[in-house]
């Protein structure tokens, strides 16, 4: 699997399972590593954008699942 988390580049064209594990991958460097502020600060937006992305994807595999199954999804 594709997985660069120095420099994402094409979020866009990546399917969700690279983008979370791109995000994953940031968020653990990010943790378990002692990075300079620069770095974090390069990590934490390049996982921004991944959750943005990663959330957009969900959402509308969400929406598509409630028109296959409205009554499954009608939200109380």
């Amino acid at each position: 699997m594709e997985k660069n988390t120095k420099n994402i580049k094409d979020i866009e064209n990546m399917s969700f399972e690279t983008a979370y594990e791109n995000l994953i991958s940031l968020v653990e460097e990010i943790e378990n590593s002692h990075l300079d502020l620069n770095s974090v600060i390069a990590n934490y937006r390049q996982a921004t954008e991944l959750l943005k992305y990663c959330q957009n994807l969900l959402d509308k595999a969400q929406l598509e699942i409630s028109k296959i199954s409205p009554t499954e999804f009608a939200e109380n």
